[in-house]
């Protein structure tokens, strides 16, 4: 979703129908909002996934602190590439949030997907930028920001919105719509 979609969907569940100057307040508090409601989106249910390249050598400490959006390894994969080819590097060990050591593997370059936070929505945002986030995810945000924003106006349908989102919020985090699978693969040949 733009951040357009997401702003003018806000403001329809507020009963706002078009952005002009009574929704201008509305506009001007919805960037907080919104970046509140992502991180909870993106760190709880729908992880914003995204990939970075390291060359490094076999038993080296990377810090994954060079990454500015890094978040976790949670659920990640690390790959190991050579020579053109890609395969998935199973003995690697995360020390502490941010440290992970590559382990039997020789030099070479290694893909790392890592659970990142969302991008930071300003005021300045375009509204044709697209949310990097999980669609199913993203629908939820219009419900946390009217849920917010609206609480002084009308406590009982921010109460309503926020129950919306929460809803949804349970139902990603239960793991629905999710697809992918998980692989085993011995890399000693033992099975």
């Amino acid at each position: 979703m733009t951040w357009g979609e997401i702003k003018n969907t806000a403001l329809q569940r507020m009963f706002a129908e078009r952005a002009d100057s009574s929704a201008a307040a509305y506009l001007r508090s919805m960037p907080a909002a919104a970046n509140e409601g992502a991180l909870l989106l993106c760190t709880t249910a729908a992880p914003f996934v995204k990939k970075a390249e390291f060359l490094a050598d076999a038993d080296q400490k990377l810090d994954l602190t060079v990454l500015p959006d890094y978040y976790n390894l949670q659920g990640c994969t690390v790959y190991y590439q050579n020579n053109g080819s890609t395969m998935p590097c199973y003995d690697w060990q995360l020390q502490g949030e941010h440290d992970l050591l590559l382990r039997g593997k020789k030099r070479g370059s290694y893909l790392i997907y890592y659970n990142a936070y969302p991008p930071a929505l300003t005021a300045e945002t375009p509204d044709e930028f697209e949310l990097p986030i999980a669609r199913q995810a993203a629908v939820l945000l219009p419900s946390y920001i009217a849920s917010v924003l609206y609480k002084e106006d009308d406590i009982a349908l921010a109460t309503a919105l926020r129950n919306e989102f929460e809803s949804g919020l349970a139902r990603l985090t239960a793991g629905a719509g999710r697809t992918g699978r998980e692989d085993f693969a011995s890399e000693s040949g033992w099975c």
